[in-house]
């Protein structure tokens, strides 16, 4: 690296999340596995960072973040989100069933950014989850998948950064 690093771009550069200590003589399997241990390392720092942005997002005087599938749902059909922070194992995600039937209620098809007429079976997680990815992909919001489930437990495996709160005021 200290011969190649010199040579990148800026922009290239910051891309670049580690560096291996291999022998040219090493085997591709080798090579394979000590990439994606570093892979795997940088990601686990990026999961971290964004659920702390959601969760610090939702906790700040602005509430300009939700935690939970009903808060998220709900700001996801009123185009708030700005990024969606999921579990990639969606049977870690929970939440009340009578309380997103109520959320998918007050935004019916139509009225949403729900791509069907149809609405998730509110007890199959799943179908939870599709609905949310769905939601966040209409109305243009980054999704982040978060592998470790653990990051995101409290919450329900669910939160998001909002764009807006719909509850704010104008200062003056």
């Amino acid at each position: 690296m200290p011969t190649l690093r010199p040579q990148l771009t800026k922009e290239m550069e910051e891309k670049v999340v580690g560096t291996l200590a291999l022998s040219q003589y090493d085997s591709e399997d080798k090579i394979h596995e000590a990439t994606l241990e570093v892979v795997k390392t940088q990601n686990a720092v990026w999961d971290k960072s964004a659920v702390e942005r959601a969760v610090g997002a939702a906790k700040a005087a602005a509430g300009l973040g939700t935690l939970g599938v009903e808060d998220t749902l709900a700001a996801l059909s009123n185009g708030q989100v700005e990024e969606l922070v999921i579990s990639s194992t969606f049977d870690a995600i929970e939440y009340s069933p009578k309380k997103v039937k109520k959320v998918l209620k007050d935004y019916a098809p139509g009225d949403d950014n729900s791509a069907t007429d149809a609405l998730p079976a509110v007890r199959e997680p799943r179908q939870i989850a599709d609905e949310l990815i769905v939601r966040a992909l209409n109305s243009a919001a980054k999704i982040k998948f978060i592998e470790d489930e653990s990051l995101l437990k409290e919450a329900g495996g669910v939160g998001a950064v909002l764009r807006y709160n719909m509850n704010s005021t104008a200062g003056g």
